[in-house]
């Protein structure tokens, strides 16, 4: 019987990896300003995102970034979404709406793309989606950035799905 050996990494400083794990929280929206980050830090955030565990290698999320003047729509396709589930939604709700993605540097809004038919469960792609969110959440947090995972009526709204 030949030996065995586990594949093994080469061994990285777990004390600056996991203190970066262990001091990261979420900060609400309204505390997110500029500077947001730039396109190299972008790229590296979203290649963490994308090192989520993946059974299958399904790659099941997409991500679509909001930043410059695609804040303002973000924010009028929000205000708009909610106006029709609420027709008859105060306009301070509707300013909110409108205001917080202008006021945020960046969005990443995170797309579960999944494969019904395929032999990996529904929920298996959904929770790889997830991990791709968490990752983005460390990421950002190890170049100095805050940051906070947002759902809401928002993102489960088929008019919001749509426009994005």
């Amino acid at each position: 019987m030949a030996a065995e050996t586990l594949a093994r990494v080469e061994p990285r400083d777990a004390t600056d990896a996991l203190s970066s794990l262990l001091s990261r929280v979420s900060v609400p929206p309204r505390l997110l300003v500029e500077p947001g980050p730039d396109q190299a830090q972008i790229d590296a955030i979203l290649k963490a995102a994308m090192r989520a565990p993946d059974h299958g290698n399904l790659k099941p999320v997409r991500f679509i970034l909001v930043r410059g003047a695609a804040r303002a729509k973000l924010g009028d396709l929000f205000a708009e979404a909610t106006k029709r589930r609420e027709p008859m939604a105060e306009e301070a709700l509707l300013e909110r709406m409108r205001t917080w993605p202008r006021t945020t540097p960046l969005t990443v809004a995170l797309v579960a793309r999944t494969t019904p038919e395929h032999k990996i469960p529904v929920s298996e792609q959904m929770l790889s989606a997830a991990a791709s969110g968490a990752n983005i959440l460390n990421a950002m947090h190890t170049f100095g950035y805050a940051g906070m995972w947002v759902t809401g009526a928002n993102a489960y709204d088929p008019f919001v799905q749509k426009a994005l």
